[in-house]
């Protein structure tokens, strides 16, 4: 059963691909484990499987909901959350930064 549900309607025209995925991927970056879009009759539903990958299904038109869930599945971000958790956090933590040639 999903944790953390997000629902979002695209109201008006149809919203493009770059839309789309990029709503997705603000959902999923705030923490979803289930994204439902809606558009008009028209929707995209997006569950998250135990192995943390995204699955899609559903439809805006020749866009579809498979399509979504690979674009997010291979978001850097997103894949960076899933093995270090926080990725500014991790660089911080792990690495020093170094300056070279400048002022000390």
């Amino acid at each position: 059963m999903p944790n953390n549900v997000e629902n979002f309607n695209f109201a008006g025209r149809r919203p493009s691909k770059a839309q789309v995925i990029s709503k997705a991927k603000q959902l999923a970056t705030k923490g979803a484990d289930f994204i439902d879009l809606t558009w008009g009759e028209n929707w995209i539903t997006l569950t998250l499987d135990p192995n943390g990958y995204w699955i899609g299904a559903g439809w805006f038109r020749e866009l579809g909901g498979d399509f979504v869930a690979r674009e997010i599945n291979h978001c850097p971000k997103l894949a960076l959350q899933k093995g270090f958790g926080d990725p500014m956090g991790f660089l911080r933590d792990h690495l020093k930064i170094v300056h070279i040639g400048g002022p000390k």
